[in-house]
C-alpha cells in the first residue's frame, strides 16, 4: 500500500525535484494528475501548509489557490497585517463565506472588509463575526 499523501511528503518531494539534475525529467504531480485527484489531495491540507506549498515553485503559487479554495470558506483575521501577506490575498476569492474579525476597532475592520474587496474579490461574504 502506498503511503498517505501529506504536505511535508508533497513539500518535500517538490524540493527533491527542484534539487536533481537536469538530466532527469522533472514532473510535477499536478500536473501529471487530474485535477479533481489534485484537489482532493490539497484538502488534506491546512491553510498554513498551503501558504508553505505556495512557496514551492511560481507554478504552485498561482495555481495551489484554485485546489484550495474550499479550504478559504471560512477565515479568522486579527490584524491589518494579514492585507499585506500577499500569499493569504491570493488564496481568498469570492469563495469566501464567512469572515471573523478578532481585536480589531470598527475603523480597522472597515479597512479589512475594503481591503479584501479590493485585493482579493471577497464580495460573496454572508456573514461577518468575532
Amino acid at each position: 500500500m502506498p503511503p498517505i499523501a501529506t504536505t511535508h511528503n508533497i513539500v518535500a518531494l517538490a524540493d527533491r525535484d527542484s534539487t536533481t539534475s537536469s538530466s532527469v525529467i522533472q514532473r510535477d504531480f499536478t500536473s501529471a494528475l487530474p485535477y479533481d485527484i489534485v484537489s482532493t489531495i490539497f484538502s488534506h491540507v491546512t491553510k498554513s501548509d498551503c501558504l508553505k506549498c505556495m512557496s514551492v515553485s511560481r507554478k504552485w503559487l498561482s495555481h495551489v489557490p484554485q485546489y484550495t479554495s474550499d479550504l478559504w470558506q471560512e477565515v479568522t483575521i486579527s490584524s491589518l497585517e494579514a492585507l499585506n501577506n500577499d500569499l493569504l490575498m491570493r488564496c481568498l476569492g469570492p469563495h469566501l463565506k464567512k469572515l471573523r474579525l478578532r481585536r480589531l476597532n470598527e475603523s480597522e475592520i472597515g479597512m479589512v472588509i475594503h481591503g479584501l474587496v479590493q485585493k482579493s474579490r471577497c464580495d460573496s461574504i454572508r456573514s461577518v463575526g468575532n
